[in-house]
């Protein structure tokens, strides 16, 4: 059985496209020093698996031949059809959607998959919630059906051997779920780093789980492209990807410095970023950025399991991580980040 995504109603998606070229015409009129003779831009949600993208943005805004725009999404939904309609030549995008754009049609390849391990489950501080058991009949919020969040609490429930009915599970976007937690409009979220730590910090929430602990090699996001780019443009491609993989062993090491860039596009305070990627430290893999056909296999699997994909589908051409290969990690600043 196959589903359809999430239809964008005309209204929103006219107001993403005119948010798109207002936020165009604010980078050449704030940038005029630029030197880039063209734009390639990629969506993405400011989460932590996709630092690397804003880095690049502030990098490649002069001294090279093209600007990385890095182009910031609240709703995977309105990122998707952003990259169906070619306004975004690439996207960071939440797993499972990226399939599901695949079986429908949408030309697209798989080449990266970003810091990993960065996904939490919270739940309400108040009461005492230990097990799933403890959340019966409790509002969860997922940032969407077609995500690794939604999969993750699916795989909780069958191990428990609970009915999909035991939760009230919703799409929220992840931007709104720390205050749809404090208004009691929900009970718990489970969503992509820092959004679930904005809960903690204020008490309002307490980790219940970290994804990867109950899902090892567990994908929140993954970057995704056209066939063509592969097969016109590897050079710049594999200057991107390599950049990535860069920027994020740089954050690593930089967490302050890394905090400072990422605030200007995030809109949050450095030291709050910088925070947050210090207490996740422990959790982040900066190294498994290298799309496997085993993790996306598993991935398959419970899309299948949880009905969000026939047992009839093939990967076939869904997957290239040639461009993740031979990438220099070595002596690293901000202004080698780019290769």
């Amino acid at each position: 059985m196959h589903y359809r995504l999430p239809a964008v109603p005309t209204k929103i998606f006219l107001a993403a496209l005119l948010w798109l070229v207002l936020i165009t015409v604010l980078h050449v009129k704030l940038n005029p020093k630029n030197e880039a003779s063209r734009v390639f831009r990629i969506g993405y949600m400011p989460v932590y698996c996709s630092l690397a993208i804003p880095i690049l943005d502030h990098l490649s805004r002069s001294g090279q031949d093209i600007h990385i725009e890095a182009l910031q999404f609240s709703s995977f939904a309105e990122m998707a059809e952003s990259y169906k309609h070619n306004h975004i030549q690439a996207a960071f995008i939440i797993a499972p959607l990226a399939i599901v754009m695949k079986t429908q049609g949408t030309p697209l390849r798989v080449v990266y998959m970003g810091i990993r391990n960065e996904s939490s489950f919270v739940v309400q501080s108040v009461g005492q919630i230990q097990d799933i058991r403890d959340l019966a009949g409790k509002t969860v919020a997922v940032p969407l059906r077609f995500s690794g969040h939604y999969l993750y609490l699916q795989r909780l429930l069958r191990r428990a051997e609970l009915p999909e009915s035991f939760l009230h599970i919703v799409e929220l976007q992840p931007p709104d779920m720390a205050v749809a937690l404090q208004q009691g409009a929900i009970d718990a979220y489970c969503v992509g780093e820092p959004f679930a730590r904005q809960s903690i910090v204020t008490g309002e929430a307490s980790l219940f789980a970290a994804l990867e602990t109950d899902w090892p090699g567990f994908i929140t996001n993954m970057l995704i492209v056209r066939p063509e780019l592969i097969e016109q443009e590897p050079d710049l491609l594999r200057k991107i990807i390599h950049g990535m993989v860069r920027a994020g062993y740089w954050a690593e090491h930089n967490p302050e410095a890394a905090g400072k860039v990422l605030s200007a596009f995030w809109h949050r305070d450095p030291l709050s970023i910088k925070d947050g990627f210090e207490q996740l430290a422990l959790r982040l893999d900066f190294d498994h950025f290298q799309p496997t056909a085993a993790d996306l296999n598993v991935l398959i699997d419970e899309m299948i399991k949880s009905g969000l994909l026939s047992a009839e589908y093939s990967m076939t051409g869904l997957l290239d991580s040639t461009f993740c290969n031979s990438i220099d990690t070595t002596s690293l600043s901000l202004s080698t980040i780019l290769p």
